[in-house]
């Protein structure tokens, strides 16, 4: 029998074939350089065969070689007799490395076309969504993929962390737990326990694990810019700002660590805040939060090109909303700061309209609250409700108000004071009050068991917090605990509790103006804002008149005018004695 030219070439093909997976099998690149010699010859024949196109791709992609590998990738695709799931997903992974991830996404819809339940097509498409920032569209695919791979850890951790960057941490922590039971040193489940613990106030928890992922990877950025975040959340900007300089000289610069090292210098007052925030935007200039915080630390001038060209970005309609807002809240406080009042309303109506629509607040509902607890809590029933047999291990100080009202500057001027530690804005109350079914009402059944338990569960907390620090009064400084005053005097019975009241005007425009950390749905629109802050002073008003005595208001403006005065009245309240160097906050190493 006579062997044909094509019979020649086909028994080429079948060598490149065997020699390719030989070559990847046993990770030999002698035998993966000779099928690409093989494959090479066999296209000089066949220039359009698309599984030799494809094959090639593979070896130039497992080089790093991504344009060639893309070259051979569109190749196979293009002359294909039928779309093949595979070569799509091929291109798709040498785009991901390419960081073409829209490109990457729409190989990947195709693929899913051909074959959509493919595990390959599954995990890529929730990975590349994921990056691409649409998780709820990402996390069905992840989640599909889980259920199949139960096993893996990797499966696990990154279902997980949907849960972790939704905040319900309780589902979070369950997976990571399974995840780090399987592999008790997975690096990345580790990591993501650790910070979901940290977020939901776990600190001991927290800490070992933060301390664990450092033992397996003592030299990774990112870890110690966790155990950095670790430390400013509990307080201790000495200890975070070690943490991120050696992430910093670990890395490089990179822009969120230098990001975080501003806003460390930043709570502390100091002037290199600005440096830092510009380091950032000179690597990344659309890193927009640092550009919003370098202009509240009110150095950017008119004439700064940076404002410039911010505000061409504003205008730019191909630029997100959300990015337009962070960088129009930008422009609106250094506008305002320079007294360019007309140019700052402009920037900062847009800026809110675009976050309010972003999250999801029932303004209704918050205001109807105002009723429910001055009907629980009336002079009439105030007595006959339960309350805590035992004073705890800590006396908390909760300092109230609305936002941008003093309580930051009140828990400065009272850390002063050697008996007492800040612990800043504690969320143990309202995370704790989200779990009791039926509340507020239901407390009014409660026996003073329930009240000593939820005493017991923030101290706990606190001493996570405070790392079995000596100190036994503390202060909490969450303005939104002003709605849980009637449950905290009956928790923490002895306890103190400040209102902070300033001018109704100054504090509606700082809070309309300012992009403040953490949920305040309410302050993106106007009529909420001030629906809002009328609940705050008629709910203050009606504690004030069932607790008298019991509570104390700190006038914002009278302390401003007379500050040893009102200094006095403040310490008096505690039960302490003043002194002036209390006032003296720009000493203070604490962080606002």
């Amino acid at each position: 029998m006579n062997i044909t030219n094509k019979d020649k070439y086909n028994e080429l093909l079948h060598n490149a074939h065997d020699t390719l997976s030989i070559g990847l099998k046993d990770n030999n690149e002698d035998q993966i350089k000779k099928a690409e010699q093989l494959y090479l010859d066999y296209l000089k024949a066949y220039p359009n065969h698309p599984d030799a196109n494809h094959n090639l791709g593979i070896i130039f992609n497992r080089r790093s070689q991504l344009k060639d590998a893309l070259f051979y990738y569109s190749k196979a695709i293009e002359n294909a007799e039928y779309p093949f799931a595979q070569f799509y997903i091929s291109r798709a992974t040498c785009k991901f490395h390419l960081k073409e991830n829209t490109s990457a996404l729409e190989d990947l819809n195709e693929a899913e076309k051909i074959e959509k339940d493919n595990p390959k097509v599954i995990l890529n498409k929730g990975i590349i969504l994921r990056l691409l920032g649409e998780e709820d569209a990402a996390f069905p695919y992840l989640h599909k993929y889980y259920l199949s791979n139960k096993h893996d850890p990797q499966a696990i951790n990154r279902v997980a962390y949907h849960f972790l960057i939704k905040e319900n941490h309780m589902e979070a922590q369950k997976l990571l737990k399974e995840a780090i039971k399987i592999d008790p040193n997975h690096y990345d489940s580790i990591m993501n326990y650790a910070n979901s613990c940290n977020k939901s106030h776990l600190r001991k928890e927290a800490k070992q694990h933060f301390e664990k992922a450092l033992s397996l990877r003592p030299n990774d950025a990112i870890a110690h810019l966790n155990y950095g975040a670790y430390f400013q959340e509990g307080n201790k900007p000495d200890k975070a700002l070690e943490c991120y300089m050696r992430s910093l000289a670990i890395s490089g610069e990179n822009i969120h660590i230098l990001h975080n090292i501003g806003t460390i210098y930043g709570e502390l007052g100091s002037d290199k805040a600005a440096d830092y925030y510009r380091k950032a935007l000179e690597i990344q200039s659309d890193y927009y939060s640092s550009f919003r915080a370098l202009c509240y630390t009110r150095t950017v001038e008119e004439d700064d090109e940076l404002l410039i060209k911010m505000e061409e970005n504003f205008l730019d309609e191909s630029i997100s909303p959300l990015d337009r807002a962070e960088i129009g809240h930008g422009l609106a406080f250094a506008y305002d700061n320079l007294q360019n009042y007309e140019k700052a309303k402009q920037f900062i109506n847009f800026s809110n309209s675009s976050l309010r629509k972003s999250y999801n607040y029932d303004n209704e509902r918050q205001i109807k609250l105002v009723d429910k607890l001055k009907n629980i809590f009336t002079e009439e029933t105030f007595s006959k409700i339960s309350q805590s047999e035992k004073p705890g291990k800590y006396s908390p100080i909760f300092i109230v108000g609305m936002p941008r009202s003093g309580t930051s500057l009140v828990e400065q001027i009272l850390v002063g004071h050697p008996k007492i530690r800040g612990c800043g804005e504690l969320v143990y109350f309202p995370e704790n009050i989200k779990g009791i079914s039926g509340f507020p009402e239901v407390i009014t059944s409660w026996d003073k068991s329930y009240f000593t338990k939820f005493n017991d569960k923030y101290c706990e907390k606190v001493s996570e917090l405070l790392e079995n620090d000596i100190e036994k009064i503390i202060t909490d400084k969450l303005p939104y605990n002003f709605w849980n005053i009637g449950f905290i005097k009956k928790v923490f019975p002895e306890s103190k509790i400040i209102i902070c009241n300033r001018d109704l005007r100054d504090t509606i425009t700082s809070l309309y103006i300012l992009r403040l950390t953490g949920g305040h749905p309410f302050i993106f629109d106007k009529k909420e804002l001030l629906d809002y802050s009328n609940a705050f002073f008629e709910l203050t008003k009606h504690w004030i008149d069932l607790l008298k005595d019991d509570l104390y208001v700190f006038d914002y403006e009278a302390f401003i005018k007379n500050k040893e005065s009102e200094g006095t009245k403040l310490f008096n309240y505690l039960g302490l004695k003043f002194d002036n160097k209390f006032l003296e906050i720009e000493k203070s190493k604490s962080s606002v």
